[in-house]
């Protein structure tokens, strides 16, 4: 019996899948984080070539943070990308191998299956908003020189979110030796941010957190406007 029962929108699991590594051997890498924020569950991960987030729409209680190893979760985000999976249950019971069970729009199970979470202590301790600005900024005159592979996958995964409709894509600098954010013009809902040629992730900071801190601030976008 599980202990919780957590949502996830299948579209967010399959968004933030783009930005995995499940062949690493360094489980954050491999994995995606899944919390409570502010009263949504956000889902993010990163390859530290690029990070994405997705905010999901399922209504949750406030859970502890949890994160799924996609190199053993290879069917769920198979069937959440390429089928019409509504949203997935996951029942956390304590343990690293959990239930996962992918359900329609009206609530009927279509698959379920284990997945194995990644030990917290094998996750280090981050900065999580070190990679934003802290305030809302002015797009800055440098040209980002992006490498096509990571951007590829950044349009496969919204084009696996939106499906049926269509979504633009806006790069926008921070200044130099940031990551540029990643804009989708059709939906607040998700995000993130890609490395240049000249900017590294810096040191474990691999997974920064980019909900808004304050929500009284004017969004980035709406200051770029």
């Amino acid at each position: 019996m599980a202990d919780k029962t957590v949502f996830v929108e299948g579209r967010a699991l399959a968004f933030v899948s783009f930005a995995t590594d499940r062949r690493s051997c360094r489980s954050p890498l491999r994995g995606m984080r899944i919390e409570h924020h502010n009263g949504q569950t956000i889902c993010a991960a990163t390859d530290r070539k690029i990070m994405l987030y997705a905010r999901s729409r399922d209504v949750n209680e406030s859970f502890d943070p949890f994160y799924i190893d996609t190199h053993q979760g290879e069917r769920l985000i198979h069937i959440c990308r390429d089928r019409d999976i509504d949203h997935v249950a996951f029942e956390l019971t304590g343990e690293l191998m959990i239930v996962w069970l992918a359900l329609s729009a009206d609530n009927i199970e279509i698959e379920r299956g284990f997945i194995r979470l990644i030990r917290p202590s094998d996750i280090p301790e981050w900065d999580w908003r070190s990679a934003l600005p802290s305030e809302p900024f002015m797009p800055a005159e440098l040209l980002e020189v992006l490498n096509p592979r990571p951007l590829s996958r950044v349009c496969r995964a919204i084009d696996r979110y939106i499906r049926d409709g269509s979504g633009s894509v806006s790069i926008v600098s921070c200044g130099s030796f940031r990551p540029a954010l990643i804009s989708i013009q059709s939906t607040d809902d998700i995000g993130g941010a890609i490395t240049s040629e000249q900017t590294k992730w810096a040191g474990p900071r691999c997974l920064p957190d980019f909900t808004r801190p304050n929500a009284a601030l004017p969004d980035a976008r709406e200051v770029a406007a």
